[in-house]
């Protein structure tokens, strides 16, 4: 992580700092080199932000990699232009069906940035009631959205090219986590915005915003935009919201430190100050990219389980699991021993085998280093 501790990140962070700020962004000095600082906001996927500070600059890149970086920043205005079309008609759809749902987590981020586009939204998330769930699936394929995963854990997804990806959630988190029962009632103690559409409160999202990131951080790490839309959300909500409730949730959940530590993080890095001597925490967050990467997540779940146990539960989950797994389980749990061998099988389908081929190379890899 150590290569992440130099000139190059630093300069990055001062391009986003600029943008959200809307301050000049700096020249880059002698020893940046842009060319790695776009690999880097590519990592995070905060190109499409970041140009609008490079375009600015007296000394740009050089011509392939500035074309390449305006391009993500078209893209992305293109993209999010189709997004918000995309979903008020989906909205308006849900509404026509009397189908009660909830937009969470994108739409409120990006409206927190000077212009929705800098903030990229790989997918649109609904929370739909359970009731609803088949209906809602069923008016996106009218749509032209094809299903590419149902029944399994908390959502449905669904696709429809080029670029639009939809998420319906009849739960905000899986039955085995420990966040679960903290949304099971959420649709009763949020606003109803029109007879069918509800909004969180804002105490609730952002509880929801940062539990999502304390999921991503702690399962496989996550990048720099995770720490621009805490200092957004910090400097833009944070203020009018009910802190003393706040903080309660945030114990009682457990994350109190782990939000503390975010936002003095999102301060330090945007908070226009000169301060970037970076810790180790900050470290792993440059080093994660945008959603963490896929060997910090296999390890962590190794080094709490360890060798023996961790075979173990990876190819017998306890129930709870299993219950995110194959839905029928829920109202018929006796059938697990049925659902293990239909795990086991599934797990040797040719679409498994180079993920399995994949984990146990990161874990072979991991016990080498260690010897």
């Amino acid at each position: 992580m150590d290569k992440f501790n130099n000139e190059n990140s630093v300069y990055l962070l001062k391009l986003t700092a600029s943008v959200i700020n809307g301050t000049v962004p700096p020249e880059p000095y002698n020893s940046i080199d842009l060319s790695e600082v776009y690999k880097l906001a590519k990592s995070h996927n905060i190109l499409n932000l970041t140009y609008y500070a490079v375009e600015q600059l007296q000394n740009k890149p050089d011509a392939d990699i500035l074309k390449k970086w305006e391009f993500k920043r078209n893209q992305c205005i293109h993209r999010n232009m189709i997004q918000t079309q995309e979903f008020n008609i989906i909205s308006d759809s849900f509404e026509e069906n009397k189908i009660e749902f909830m937009p969470v987590k994108g739409f409120f981020l990006s409206n927190l940035y000077p212009k929705p586009d800098y903030r990229f939204m790989s997918d649109l998330d609904f929370l739909v009631k359970k009731d609803n769930l088949k209906q809602a699936d069923s008016v996106l394929v009218s749509m032209g959205y094809t299903a590419t995963k149902k029944g399994v854990m908390y959502d449905d997804e669904f696709e429809k090219p080029p670029f639009m990806y939809i998420e319906v959630h009849h739960e905000l988190f899986p039955l085995h986590s420990p966040f679960n029962p903290y949304y099971k009632d959420i649709f009763e103690r949020s606003e109803k915005e029109t007879e069918y559409r509800y909004k969180m409160t804002d105490e609730d999202a952002y509880i929801y915003i940062m539990l999502h990131l304390y999921k991503h951080y702690s399962e496989a790490g996550t990048g720099i935009r995770s720490i621009v839309d805490t200092y957004l959300l910090n400097k833009k909500v944070l203020p009018e919201m009910d802190k003393s409730y706040l903080n309660d949730q945030f114990n009682k959940l457990g994350i109190s430190e782990f939000v503390e530590t975010l936002s003095n993080i999102a301060e330090k890095w945007f908070g226009l100050n000169t301060d970037y001597k970076f810790l180790e925490d900050e470290l792993f967050i440059l080093y994660s990219g945008t959603y963490g990467n896929y060997e910090t997540r296999i390890l962590n779940k190794y080094s709490n389980l360890g060798s023996k146990h961790y075979y173990l539960k990876r190819i017998f989950p306890p129930l709870i699991v299993m219950k995110d797994l194959f839905h029928p389980l829920r109202k018929y749990p006796f059938l697990l021993p049925f659902f293990y061998i239909v795990r086991i099988f599934s797990l040797i389908l040719p679409s498994q085998r180079k993920k399995i081929k994949q984990e146990i190379k990161v874990l072979n890899e991991s016990k080498s280093s260690d010897k």
